[in-house]
């Protein structure tokens, strides 16, 4: 007869989920506040409402909440564009658009990350810890440009799929 394991089962409670959600948004929220390097673990913890030992449990660090929104937001671009074939000058036209009704709600917590952001540290864009994020927005665009009917010729195609 299999031995049952005593506890809980894999992966987090709908409780733990709930404090994980709270813990990103109060973070990103002092974040837009008082900007990234001028907030600490502690203050996260405290403004949610938990422990500092649960923020590092949940998170570790900062760089993690950005890592998670860089991600976020990558994949919410990536579904959004190149969804339809259409003519690849309304497909680049849409990716950009689409791009700024991603970030535009983001704008003031992505000024306050702008340091951490184009640094060349684990935390920024560059880094190898966001090598999925960044790879999800370069295909979505060239999926605007390769998929066109009327895609440019081959020497074009990933140049202008990587503006």
């Amino acid at each position: 007869m299999a031995e049952r394991k005593a506890g809980r089962p894999p992966g987090r409670s709908a409780k733990g989920r709930a404090r994980e959600a709270a813990l990103y948004e109060t973070a990103l929220r002092l974040f837009a506040e008082q900007g990234y390097e001028a907030t600490t673990l502690r203050q996260i913890a405290q403004a949610a409402g938990v422990s500092a030992g649960l923020m590092y449990r949940y998170f570790g660090g900062k760089q993690a909440v950005v890592l998670r929104l860089y991600t976020e937001l990558s994949t919410t671009y990536s579904a959004r564009v190149g969804a339809v074939p259409q003519p690849w000058a309304a497909g680049v036209a849409e990716a950009l658009a689409e791009s700024l009704a991603v970030l535009g709600p983001h704008r003031s917590l992505l000024q306050s990350l702008m340091g951490v952001l184009v640094s060349p540290g684990e935390g920024g864009i560059f880094s190898e810890a966001t090598r999925d994020a960044r790879r999800r927005v370069m295909d979505a665009f060239e999926r605007a440009v390769c998929t066109a009917p009327d895609a440019p010729g081959t020497g074009l195609r990933l140049p202008l799929a990587r503006l």
